[in-house]
């Protein structure tokens, strides 16, 4: 597992890199609280499905002024092989889902998962040269995410508006 240089610390949270069981199971719960049960249609979730979760790596927040740390967003990167057109892979880290808790929204709790996840893509001895999303490019488009171009090219399972298809080069 490639570690960030530093965990994110900030006055009401910090960010690290996670494999511990229960906090992925904790974070798991998160994300099915904030996006609900029609998650699992999800493109993200069928490419996800095809890689395994143990490829998976996991950023984790934690609200560090709780007794308890409690866990208040995670984030998902995982490597994945997309089809193109022309019927080759490509290898990218399939970025998602982002979840924060509620009441930790708007707080930057987000955008310091989605720093931790672009650092981490960018230092993976991997070979892995893109990250993919999908998501809304008003907001991701501030960490350099874009529409891909030509976006036909990229052939995901199940529905998909290309739209909202996002890919970042790792630097």
């Amino acid at each position: 597992m490639n570690a960030l240089p530093r965990q994110i610390v900030t006055e009401d949270f910090h960010i690290r890199q996670s494999d511990a069981t229960a906090e992925i199971e904790i974070a798991d719960r998160l994300v099915a609280e904030v996006f609900g049960p029609g998650r699992y249609a999800k493109t993200a979730y069928r490419l996800r499905e095809k890689s395994g979760d143990q490829a998976s790596v996991y950023f984790i927040a934690h609200d560090h002024r709780a007794a308890n740390t409690k866990i208040i967003g995670c984030l998902r990167l995982t490597p994945v092989k997309i089809l193109m057109e022309a019927g080759v892979t490509e290898d990218f880290y399939l970025l998602g889902p982002v979840a924060v808790a509620p009441d930790f929204q708007g707080a930057g709790v987000g955008t310091a998962l989605m720093k931790a996840a672009l650092t981490y893509g960018d230092q993976a001895q991997d070979r892995i040269e893109q990250m993919i999303l999908v998501g809304d490019e008003g907001y991701y488009g501030r960490f350099g995410f874009r529409l891909p171009y030509p976006t036909h090219k990229i052939m995901l399972p199940g529905p998909a508006d290309l739209n909202r298809v996002l890919v970042r080069q790792c630097l």
